[in-house]
């Protein structure tokens, strides 16, 4: 197995998102319970912002080949 990163492409923001919403379960782990909806305004602003890297680029995704 080999371990490759690379750049994030457009058609991958979901994932991206996807695995950010992932790891908020991480937070419960420390008792921090953040019940936000899609449309709550953090959310929408981290969208943008995770859309923005990726289209510069700068966002990794790491894959086992």
């Amino acid at each position: 197995m080999t371990l490759r990163i690379r750049a994030a492409g457009p058609d991958e923001l979901e994932t991206v998102v996807d695995v950010e919403d992932d790891s908020f379960t991480l937070y419960a782990v420390h008792e921090v319970h953040l019940d936000l909806t899609p449309s709550h305004p953090f959310c929408v602003a981290e969208r943008v912002r995770w859309a923005r890297s990726v289209a510069r680029g700068d966002t990794r995704i790491a894959e086992l080949d």
